[in-house]
């Protein structure tokens, strides 16, 4: 039986393991973002894909990342999610000043089209 909805994005890569209910009480408070990217170039979607999940992986290790997931519209290959917790903002920021996070951005794979923000969970 077909289910009534069915997703419409695919993970790509995961979190550090602690997602889910049982692990709630490790997203009580933390530095939240969500961003949506657009790969540049149809034809380089594989190649934008490799190099986030590349970026994940080592994203993931950082000291102060609790999640970092990607995931890709089904319906829109070139566009892709971005799913962040941090510890505080200070983490987010020695995240995106990295010698990993920099040499991705000088590819220049995506575009952020939409960045939903940094939030603190209250």
């Amino acid at each position: 039986m077909k289910p009534a909805i069915s997703p419409k994005t695919a993970v790509i890569t995961g979190s550090n393991g602690e997602c889910g209910a049982r692990n709630s009480k490790k997203f009580a408070s933390g530095y939240y973002m969500t961003a949506e990217l657009r790969v540049k170039d149809d034809q380089r979607v594989e190649e934008t894909l490799d190099a986030l999940s590349e970026l994940s992986e080592i994203t993931r290790s950082e000291p102060g990342c609790r999640l970092f997931m990607l995931h890709q519209d089904l319906s829109d290959p070139q566009r892709l999610f971005l799913w962040e917790r941090w510890d505080d903002e200070a983490a987010l920021a020695t995240h995106l000043a990295s010698a990993h996070t920099q040499a991705y951005f000088a590819l220049d794979l995506t575009e952020v089209r939409l960045n939903v923000g940094t939030a603190a969970l209250l």
